[in-house]
């Protein structure tokens, strides 16, 4: 599979994360805008009470990024193979990330200090 494949389908799987926020908030809208009995209300709630514009741009454009850039990632260490996985990474790439983050080692590895066990590995194979 591509790169520009996993780029593209992982960056879908971000934004289709947003625009199913997106219906949410659409739903709740339009069962806002009806009474009881199922008919429209005479003075129905406008959309923009429901929908943050900016804010759903914005996050539209972060979540395609992170889940292109999560879908990437774990195609070039051969972790996916696929377009489905690759999309399945993209949707997923907020909690991966924030489940990662929750290793100790991960930390390390950002913070910039090796772990343990990866540096006696590395001496390992080196002997």
């Amino acid at each position: 599979m591509a790169l520009s494949e996993c780029l593209l389908l992982g960056g879908a799987g971000g934004a289709l994360v947003e625009v199913i926020s997106l219906l949410n908030y659409l739903n709740a809208w339009q069962r806002a805008r009806r009474d009881t009995s199922g008919k429209v209300k005479n003075r129905p709630p406008s959309v923009w009470k429901y929908v943050d514009l900016p804010a759903t741009a914005w996050l539209l454009v972060i979540r395609t990024g992170v889940g292109a850039g999560t879908a990437t990632v774990f195609a070039l260490g051969h972790q996916i193979n696929g377009p489905y996985a690759a999309l399945a990474s993209g949707l997923a790439a907020p909690a991966i990330l924030a489940r990662a983050g929750q290793f100790s080692s991960a930390r390390k590895a950002v913070q910039g200090q090796a772990a343990p066990a990866i540096a006696e590995e590395k001496r390992e194979n080196v002997a």
